[in-house]
């Protein structure tokens, strides 16, 4: 099986404090996914790849991201999709569409199975649950997150690489400069 590897985009603190109360408040029973569920930050998925060269990835990640200023994340969609994962999604703006682009123009490396995060094909969007084959745990939570959220405004402060295999373990990240 080949190892899978994300770009991800974080938020500050405060952002994030605010994204993890909306999820406590969601149905714990069936429960599949989501960065509660996996004890991680929130964050979105740049991309996501197979069968890289994790020194060369590293750099070219620092390469890219020097370019790249925090910029504001501004929540204001919620949504599903098919296979059970609820979420949240930023208004796209230049900083999002330019870094998404970026990625996938640096990271040349087999995407099969993860199409969702192409360039073309992608949403961008902030996993919070995840209810593999309940349809109605997760219309409950869809529920509670109707009623409760509000737009969301914070920022993007950093990105990171990640190895994801049975758990996510950091590999580099570097700080967006102000």
């Amino acid at each position: 099986m080949a190892l899978v590897y994300a770009v991800e985009l974080y938020l500050d603190r405060a952002c994030e404090k605010e994204i993890i109360k909306l999820v406590e408040l969601m149905p714990t029973a069936n429960l599949t996914g989501g960065f509660h569920f996996w004890k991680r930050a929130p964050h979105i998925t740049l991309g996501m790849f197979t069968e890289i060269d994790e020194e060369k990835a590293e750099e070219k990640l620092k390469k890219l991201v020097r370019q790249w200023k925090r910029a504001q994340a501004n929540f204001t969609t919620v949504g599903a999709f098919p296979d059970g994962v609820l979420f949240i999604s930023p208004v796209m703006n230049e900083f999002i569409y330019t870094v998404h682009v970026d990625v996938h123009e640096s990271f040349h490396y087999p995407k099969t199975g993860y199409e969702r995060y192409s360039y073309g094909n992608w949403l961008p969007h902030l996993t919070l649950v995840e209810y593999k084959g309940n349809n109605e745990t997760l219309l409950e939570a869809f529920k509670v997150l109707m009623e409760n959220f509000s737009t969301l405004t914070g920022g993007f402060d950093r990105v990171a690489l990640v190895k994801l295999d049975t758990s996510a373990m950091e590999l580099c990240s570097f700080k967006l400069r102000d």
